[in-house]
């Protein structure tokens, strides 16, 4: 997928995806009990937990009074937040797609992660680390170019890390193998010919960037933004290829 190129469509690919791939279960929080009747129907759909009801149903993360009539002969749904878990050898992270403003603050808890960790928040179609945040964070407006937001949410690590990569909006399901050793940061990535291919990582303090090292594809640039290096490369051919960032100490 060449997201670079189709911006304008980035709503309708991000929809499209979100609801074709049904092994993602997408969860509806809602403050007061009452506000939802359970449908006898499918019950099992369903979980029901204290004062935060957790409606579980393929592709939709429901919002309160967010329900209609229709949908499979009972209810519509009118979501704005789509929620999607990776889990590979890559690490495990989260992807969160936003549609609408509806929801100013997003809480970690909600999204099933600990709040007293810390996390970094990377805007996928702006190419943007809004930061790192314990307990939530604010998502702010919706750019009119993309109509939508994609967030990928990973727990902060005391050294450099991955905090996403360009291929498609799940953020890194591309790669494999990723490892910390040595004070060198190294995976391998499968590529699209001809396509640009970035990776933003994370340099903390005391982390210095010293070296990139790559087989297979050419680098086309390499730069640093506060905290954020992005290292772009390109292929001639759709492969997979070996990557390693190696870094030093430092006390600054």
């Amino acid at each position: 997928m060449k997201t670079g190129k189709s911006k304008p469509l980035s709503l309708i690919v991000f929809l499209f995806v979100f609801f074709s791939l049904s092994l993602f279960s997408l969860e509806l929080y809602q403050d007061e009990v009452q506000n939802i009747t359970r449908p006898e129907n499918q019950a099992a759909a369903l979980e029901w937990d204290g004062k935060n009801v957790i409606f579980r149903y393929q592709g939709q993360i429901f919002l309160k009074g967010a329900l209609s009539s229709g949908m499979l002969g009972y209810q519509a749904p009118r979501c704005s937040l789509y929620l999607m878990e990776m889990n590979t050898d890559a690490g495990n992270w989260m992807v969160l797609g936003r549609i609408s403003s509806e929801v100013k603050c997003i809480s970690f808890e909600d999204l099933g992660l600990e709040p007293e960790k810390e996390y970094f928040v990377f805007e996928f179609w702006s190419k943007n680390l809004l930061g790192s945040f314990v307990q939530g964070f604010q998502p702010g407006d919706i750019d009119p170019r993309f109509r939508c937001q994609l967030f990928c949410i990973r727990e902060q690590k005391a050294r450099a890390q991955i905090i996403a990569t360009s291929r498609h909006i799940s953020c890194g399901h591309e790669l494999s193998k990723l490892s910390w050793k040595d004070l060198t940061l190294s995976s391998e990535s499968e590529v699209i010919e001809d396509d640009l291919y970035n990776l933003y990582l994370s340099e903390p303090k005391g982390c210095t960037f010293h070296d990139f090292h790559c087989s297979g594809v050419q680098v086309e640039s390499i730069q640093k933004t506060g905290i954020l290096r992005v290292i772009q490369m390109k292929s001639e051919k759709t492969c997979s290829f070996r990557w390693s960032v190696t870094y030093k100490k430092s006390d600054q």
